[in-house]
C-alpha cells in the first residue's frame, strides 16, 4: 500500500508540472550602441497588454503590474545611458494604428519628437501574464509539509514583440520572450509574486533591447 501511495504521489507531481512555451532562440540582434528607445503604444483595455491573471500571492491590479514593468525597463535604460520614450497616446486605436517606421508627422504625434540614427523602436505586439494552476490535492500536501514548494513558480510572462534599429534600418522580425521567476528559500511569504515576474520580464526585455550596449563611463566621483 505504501508503494502505491508513493507511486500515486510521483504521478501527481509529474502531472502538475508547469508547461511553459519556449522563447525565441538566437543571437542578440544588434551590435551598435543606442541612445534612445521608443516604446510603442501599450493599452490594457482592449489592447495589447493582458496582465489581469489571478496569480497567487499577488496584488490584482493590472495597471500596477504594467507600471512595475515600465519602471524597471526605464531603470535598465537609464543605467545604460538610454532615454526611454513612451507614446503620448495609449488607447487601443493607437495600438492598432502604430507601424514602424512612421512618417515624421506621425512620430511627432505619438512622441513629440523624431527618432535619430541612435534610436531603437520596440513594437509590443502583446504582453501577457499567465498564472500557474495547481490542483487542490497538491496544495493540501504542501500545507501538510509533504511536498516541497520552496522553488515554486506562480506564473510566467510572455512578450511578443519586434525591435527596429533606426541607424541600421532593419528589424529583428517577430520575437517571443518568456520570463520566469521561481521562488527561492529566501523570498518572503508576503512578497508579490506577479510583481517579481514583471521585474524579471522588464530585465529580460532590456537585455534584448540594449544588446551591444555598455554602461556609460563614470566621472571621478563615481557619478554618471
Amino acid at each position: 500500500m505504501r508503494v502505491l501511495r508513493v507511486l500515486a504521489l510521483a504521478l501527481l507531481t509529474v502531472g502538475c508540472s508547469v508547461h511553459i512555451p519556449p522563447a525565441t532562440e538566437g543571437e542578440r540582434p544588434f551590435g551598435t550602441r543606442a541612445d534612445s528607445l521608443f516604446l510603442s503604444p501599450m493599452c490594457l483595455k482592449g489592447g495589447n497588454v493582458h496582465l489581469d491573471a489571478r496569480v497567487e500571492k499577488s496584488a490584482a491590479s493590472a495597471a500596477g503590474r504594467l507600471r512595475v514593468w515600465l519602471d524597471f525597463l526605464e531603470q535598465d535604460c537609464r543605467k545604460m545611458g538610454v532615454t526611454l520614450l513612451q507614446s503620448r497616446i495609449g488607447d487601443s486605436l493607437a495600438v492598432t494604428q502604430f507601424r514602424c517606421p512612421l512618417e515624421d508627422g506621425e512620430w511627432e504625434r505619438f512622441y513629440g519628437t523624431i527618432p535619430g540614427e541612435g534610436s531603437r523602436v520596440l513594437v509590443v505586439k502583446e504582453l501577457r501574464l499567465h498564472a500557474v494552476r495547481r490542483p487542490w490535492i497538491l496544495r493540501a500536501l504542501e500545507g501538510l509539509g509533504l511536498a516541497d514548494d520552496s522553488r515554486r513558480e506562480y506564473g510566467w510572462l510572455e512578450l511578443d514583440c519586434e525591435l527596429f534599429d533606426m541607424g541600421e534600418d532593419e528589424g529583428t522580425g517577430p520575437r517571443h520572450l518568456v520570463s520566469r521567476e521561481a521562488d527561492t528559500p529566501w523570498v518572503y511569504n508576503h512578497t508579490d509574486r506577479a510583481g517579481r515576474l514583471m521585474m524579471r520580464g522588464a530585465r529580460d526585455a532590456g537585455r534584448l533591447l540594449l544588446s551591444g550596449q555598455s554602461a556609460p563611463p563614470q566621472d571621478e566621483d563615481g557619478e554618471e
